[in-house]
């Protein structure tokens, strides 16, 4: 039996019965569109009158939101709210969500492109972090003896002043172009890390896999993190010039003029050692800052990073103790994540060990634990209020 239907007035027609029940069920007829057939003689009825099709309930559209390139089945969710409504702040209670949404959203299904297509953002956003290496160093007897006597530290110095005066312009001229093609390669990666960073929040709060959109939408808050990167990076070389400019005067210069290490350049080596491991420990937790909880305000609230600073300096001057305790057991995940990661290359007989070492590879392997830490510090923010919320499903 052929069909007419109504949509916004107009006719259109003629169907069959199921192409009918297709439409309705699809939200294309609404149950106040009519519909006729030679059956109804000259009137036209609602879909809702109409009992045949009572049990044909309309789906509702995909969200704009979701890539027609890439879908996947809506699974129920399986995570626990933190206690972030509570006024207690805890560096444990995010772990359990951030785990349940780890397994939600590379295991709840597990889909094989998926993981390579998250493992592209995870390697943009971990860039400069892979690799390890260890240095060995083999003491040597040289003249028959284990000691530095005045007359050996003196023949250095000098052999150091020959060779410099020899080699000086070829030296500058290396150091230069050496120069100049590390910061070439430090500013590409540090722009490709400041996208992937985006691109890999955006993925894990909205349990996708996508490149082109994030990376298209975030443009502007790459930047912004990207030029912040580029004044961090400067600020440190400053710094670590001045100490070392300490370090010579203080330490140096005394050993140097007694042709023999000086006693007097103990001092000098206490201080600095001083000064640099507080520097370090302080620009440690500004890097833990920005990438845990800065880069999820800048996400979240559509800010620049020096908007998503002054957004953070209101949680963290009433809670920097919490900060600082938050630090120290990230510390403390890490090392547990550590040991998980030597197990299990023990238990591969190796394999899995020799699969992280490969660029790209390796980072999809440890996916799991890059999506686990990304997960927790969101999860860890979402305790300080709504203004911190950043999952759709705590909002």
């Amino acid at each position: 039996m052929q069909w007419f239907y109504t949509i916004n007035g107009k006719k259109e027609g003629p169907v069959e019965y199921s192409e009918i029940q297709n439409l309705i069920s699809d939200g294309t007829i609404t149950p106040d569109d009519y519909l006729w057939n030679q059956t109804m003689g000259e009137q036209w009825s609602q879909v809702s009158s109409l009992p045949e099709f009572s049990d044909t309930n309309p789906t509702p559209p995909l969200p704009s939101i979701i890539n027609t390139e890439y879908t996947q089945p809506i699974m129920p969710q399986t995570h626990i709210r933190p206690d972030h409504l509570d006024g207690n702040i805890s560096c444990t209670a995010p772990v359990r969500p951030a785990w349940e949404r780890m397994k939600d959203i590379l295991f709840r299904p597990f889909n094989m492109r998926k993981w390579f297509i998250l493992g592209v953002s995870a390697w943009l956003a971990t860039l400069g972090k892979g690799g390890s290496g260890s240095t060995s160093s083999n003491a040597r007897d040289l003249g028959g003896s284990d000691e530095i006597n005045h007359d050996s530290f003196a023949q250095g110095i000098a052999y150091i002043h020959n060779f410099w005066s020899t080699y000086s312009n070829y030296i500058i001229i290396g150091a230069i172009a050496l120069t100049i093609i590390i910061i070439g390669i430090s500013l590409l990666v540090g722009w490709l890390k400041a996208h992937g960073k985006f691109m890999l929040l955006d993925n894990v709060i909205n349990n996708s896999a996508e490149i082109n959109a994030p990376w298209i939408e975030f443009t502007q808050h790459s930047r912004s993190l990207f030029l912040w990167y580029i004044c961090f990076s400067v600020v440190n070389m400053l710094v670590f010039l001045i100490i070392g400019g300490i370090g010579i005067l203080s330490i140096a210069i005394p050993c140097i003029k007694a042709s023999t290490f000086a006693p007097a350049a103990i001092p000098g080596i206490v201080a600095v050692s001083t000064v640099t491991l507080i520097y370090i420990i302080a620009a440690a937790y500004i890097g833990r800052f920005v990438e845990d909880f800065i880069i999820p305000l800048m996400y979240n609230l559509d800010m620049t990073i020096t908007e998503a600073w002054h957004k953070f300096k209101e949680i963290y001057s009433e809670n920097s103790s919490s900060f600082i305790v938050y630090g120290l057991f990230y510390l403390v995940l890490t090392f547990a994540s550590s040991i998980a990661i030597v197990t299990f290359a023990i238990a591969t007989c190796c394999i899995g060990g020799c699969l992280m070492m490969i660029p790209f590879v390796g980072t999809v392997v440890l996916l799991p634990v890059t999506i686990f830490f990304r997960a927790y510090s969101v999860e860890y923010l979402a305790q300080f209020g709504e203004d911190f919320i950043c999952f759709p499903d705590e909002k």
